[in-house]
């Protein structure tokens, strides 16, 4: 029998030999990271030299409680599916290899988990960078400053619509909750997919009130370089929740706002996209007309939505010009 864990920490690898060496290290250099937790890194078929880096950093460790696989390329969902049927912590976490743990992040939720709480999800904070760790200030905090703020019930999901993040990497999860679902392969987006059906199952979900998790800013990243048709891949996340929350009971004025706030994320996609502009009044039109059947109102709020976002984004090439 495996030996089993508290936490384990899933970190899917593709391309980012500039950044994977720091955030493997954000993990195993903290002194918490011993015998109650594993680190799984998962390369996905990287082409550049993170496979090196990674290799390189094992001969030096030799640590036994980070574990390393290889897989041909098959996108982030199949690697974070692939570091999870591995996985022996009670506990799981996710974080991207191009980001960082808090130096005191595994102090922190460790207290937590071994306190006998019976919390599913602890959900925490993050803070933006850019460049290297150099630029990230952690002397004004304190571990002791923090709040834990406990949801229950359909409170959970209330929570977590209002707040409409849906980042993988920005929760610990209870290990089951994910029996019986996986991150959907071929489709972008996957966390607005997947992590609002896991969001569901849960009785008890902790909330922190302080960055765990530093997100570098990437001017290149996915919403920068999205189709319309990959866009719609968000709108895909709307029948999987109607799936999920029907037969638990949630109520439809709850399901609206989960629909409402996911379209939202959709408009967010097509004003930073530089392909998918001209497409949205469209797309909009059919979500008024089709299945999702906004009131008048709802739909109103939703072009509101628009202008400000394409607003914010002229102001902001205007100011880019100006500098």
């Amino acid at each position: 029998m495996r030996d089993k864990k508290i936490l384990s920490i899933i970190m899917p690898v593709y391309n980012v030999e500039d950044y994977v060496r720091d955030s493997i290290y954000s993990v195993i250099s903290q002194n918490e990271f011993d015998d109650m937790v594993e680190l799984i890194i998962v390369n996905d078929g990287a082409t550049d030299s993170s496979g090196e880096i990674i290799e390189n950093i094992l001969a030096v460790e030799e640590n036994k409680n980070i574990i390393y696989l290889t897989q041909e390329n098959q996108g982030l969902s199949a690697a974070r599916n692939t570091g999870l049927s591995v996985a022996r912590g009670e506990f799981i976490g996710y974080l991207d290899s191009d980001d960082l743990l808090h130096s005191k992040f595994l102090k922190i939720i460790l207290s937590i988990l071994l306190d006998k709480n019976n919390a599913d999800i602890i959900r925490y904070n993050y803070s933006f960078f850019k460049g290297d760790r150099s630029n990230i200030d952690e002397s004004n905090f304190k571990d002791t400053s923090f709040y834990l703020k406990r949801f229950y019930g359909e409170d959970i999901i209330k929570h977590e619509i209002n707040d409409g993040s849906w980042y993988a990497w920005r929760r610990i999860y209870k290990r089951n909750l994910f029996d019986g679902t996986l991150f959907p392969q071929g489709k972008k987006y996957e966390d607005v997919i997947t992590i609002p059906s896991i969001v569901l199952k849960a009785k008890e979900l902790i909330d922190l009130n302080i960055p765990l998790v530093y997100y570098r800013s990437n001017p290149m990243g996915i919403t920068k370089n999205t189709s319309a048709r990959e866009s719609l891949d968000v709108l895909y996340s709307i029948e999987c929740f109607k799936y999920r929350a029907v037969p638990k009971g949630v109520s439809d004025s709850l399901i609206r706002e989960f629909n409402l706030s996911v379209v939202k994320i959709f408009i967010n996609l097509v004003c930073l996209s530089k392909n998918t502009k001209m497409k949205f009044l469209f797309t909009l039109h059919a979500i008024r007309l089709g299945k999702y059947n906004f009131h008048f109102g709802e739909y109103s709020s939703l072009l509101r939505h628009y202008f400000i976002c394409r607003l914010k984004g002229i102001i902001s090439k205007a100011w880019r010009a100006l500098k």
